[in-house]
């Protein structure tokens, strides 16, 4: 099953539950999530490359998984494993490097059912502040990229067969996953040419409309130092941009009349240029599978 997984949000409970079925058996699902050797070969979203991973599969043995970005920053996440029933359920905790005060516990249910393994995962927080946080950070698109990749690397130790030929269902599995890439590699080219023309692209908030308007108010936006002036932004909007980021400076007065194309507002281009280098690494992963896949 592809695309993105079923995420239920209780707005009363601290609780996220998320969802996703594998064409595998239990036992491999199970044993991809649990053992280091495969672990290091999905557990990444794109653009993002396992570096380090080390676990102690045991009741109270723990586990951590570093990752490294395309410009070489490194996030980590870890946690302790509470229960173990193999290969049926699976209770850990995790926390994030950047927020470990942010520490969730996620139990893990494995039903198989026609061959076929339902994922459930459900992630109990300490406070509904943390679950939100935890949702913003990019729950959808990171969960999606990454059991994306576990369905890949599940789908491709069943490719291969041991005769000479493979069989009709195996190529046919083969050329579906050919196929996959390539819209993987055409979707990256369509973000790059999007954000050629000035687009903002981020895996943690989505696309803006092209110039939007939005009545921005002096505290919502900046504060003015008084000693010398030097505004200093402390939020993220869009003022008539092609790219809304981060406010490094305001030319125009708040409810003055400017005209058309007159500059208000200067915008750190920085995360612009994260997200291009992001999606360039993301392609080139693409077009090396793709190759791989023709051979």
């Amino acid at each position: 099953m592809s695309g993105k997984p079923e995420i239920i949000i209780e707005p009363e409970r601290p609780r996220i539950t998320l969802e996703r079925v594998f064409d595998a058996p239990r036992r491999r699902v199970f044993d991809a999530w649990t053992k280091a050797e495969h672990v290091k070969c999905w557990y990444s979203p794109g653009g993002f490359a396992v570096c380090d991973c080390d676990i102690d599969f045991r009741v109270n043995g723990k586990w951590r998984v570093v990752l490294r970005g395309p410009h070489g920053q490194e996030h980590g996440v870890s946690g302790e494993y509470r229960e173990i029933e193999a290969p049926e359920r699976l209770v850990q905790t995790f926390r994030y490097d950047g927020a470990p005060q942010v520490e969730a516990v996620e139990t893990l249910a494995f039903v198989e059912k026609d061959g076929k393994t339902i994922l459930t995962s459900t992630v109990i927080h300490k406070s509904a502040e943390n679950r939100d946080w935890h949702v913003k950070s990019g729950l959808q698109d990171g969960a999606t990229q990454v059991l994306d990749r576990l369905s890949d690397h599940l789908e491709s130790n069943g490719v291969a067969t041991p005769g000479a030929e493979q069989t009709l269902e195996s190529r046919d599995r083969a050329a579906r996953r050919a196929e996959r890439v390539r819209r993987t590699a055409a979707a990256a080219l369509a973000v790059l040419a999007l954000a050629g023309g000035g687009l903002y692209w981020s895996s943690r908030q989505d696309v803006a409309a092209r110039y939007v308007r939005e009545t921005v108010g002096r505290g919502s936006v900046i504060r003015t130092v008084s000693m010398n002036g030097v505004v200093d932004p402390i939020g993220v909007t869009s003022i008539k941009a092609d790219a809304p980021g981060k406010i490094e400076a305001v030319y125009c007065d708040i409810g003055a009349k400017v005209k058309a194309g007159q500059p208000c507002a200067k915008i750190d281009p920085r995360p612009y240029q994260s997200a291009i280098d992001r999606e360039k690494a993301r392609l080139a992963g693409a077009l090396t599978q793709l190759e791989k896949d023709e051979v």
